[in-house]
């Protein structure tokens, strides 16, 4: 698993037919693979997903939700160049984002005191759910990196 910040860590799978398999550090050691090659093989896997057709964004109320596979939405943050190009058609200034478990990418702009409402019923939707969950937090979008919203 790779840290990205503010609780945030970035972890590998390999699609085996039925299910996920996490690619372990020592996967690298024998693959003479190193993190920072997989994390940039991973962010290109993941955006040919998106160029595929798959990726969808829809109005969430004052919010939008990004849908992918039912499986990586979350990951979307990873790539800054969703975050600099298509999603900017749908937000201007800061972006503010919600991703409760891997499923669910919710964001719209900081300045939207409607759509942060929205963010965190998405939130708090989730909250009991044992599916996956993975933060509780608002992210803020700043200089290509993603801040807990009250650090920002």
């Amino acid at each position: 698993m790779t840290a990205v910040g503010n609780g945030l860590v970035v972890a590998y799978l390999v699609d085996d037919g039925d299910s996920f398999v996490y690619i372990q550090f020592r996967d690298l050691d024998n693959d003479e693979v190193t993190e920072h090659e997989l994390h940039h093989i991973g962010i290109r896997n993941l955006l040919r997903m998106t160029t595929a057709g798959a990726l969808r964004i829809k109005p969430c109320g004052n919010a939008f939700m990004a849908t992918l596979d039912g499986n990586f939405e979350a990951s979307l943050l990873l790539p800054n160049l969703l975050w600099r190009n298509h999603f900017r058609q749908f937000v201007s200034g800061d972006y503010l984002v919600a991703i409760p478990n891997r499923d669910i990418l919710v964001f719209c702009a900081r300045s939207s005191t409607d759509g942060r409402t929205d963010l965190l019923k998405a939130v708090e939707a989730q909250r009991d759910s044992d599916d996956h969950p993975l933060s509780c937090e608002l992210f803020v979008r700043r200089d290509s990196e993603w801040l807990v919203e009250g650090d920002a």
